[in-house]
């Protein structure tokens, strides 16, 4: 039962997917990554039954890319849009940026965190961390 419970949740998350995908395509666009997680963050919550950051994963993963921007890394663009997606359900999601060193190249990682929930995503610890940005400001 609760298999098809998260597959309807799924499915009625869709359009919010779309939604969150267009804020971040627009909002960067014209705001700089330091001011993106505020601006994405300052949403209005989702229905309660659709709260549930764990089903937004899983269904962002699988839909990212088809999703604009087009122009932006994968976990970039996903960790963006998960950013407005958690933050309307009700969590604070810290944005992360990193770097590693493979042979002669540099890679460069993003992804999020939750205090409030910090099963969600976890970081991949071989990345040096360069730049975390809280989705909320100080306000």
């Amino acid at each position: 039962m609760s298999m098809r419970r998260n597959a309807v949740r799924a499915l009625c998350l869709l359009p919010w997917v779309g939604l969150a995908a267009a804020r971040v395509a627009f909002g960067y666009r014209r705001h700089g990554l330091d001011e993106l997680p505020a601006w994405l963050s300052g949403v209005s919550p989702l229905p309660r039954p659709l709260r549930d950051p764990v089903v937004a994963g899983a269904l962002v993963s699988r839909t990212a890319s088809f999703l604009p921007p087009r122009h932006m890394g994968r976990c970039l663009k996903r960790s963006l849009i998960l950013l407005d997606l958690w933050s309307r359900c009700g969590l604070e999601p810290e944005l992360h940026l990193g770097i590693k060193k493979a042979g002669n190249t540099r890679l460069y990682h993003a992804w999020l965190t939750a205090r409030d929930c910090p099963a969600l995503l976890s970081e991949d610890t071989s990345f040096a961390e360069i730049f975390t940005q809280p989705a909320r400001s100080s306000s």
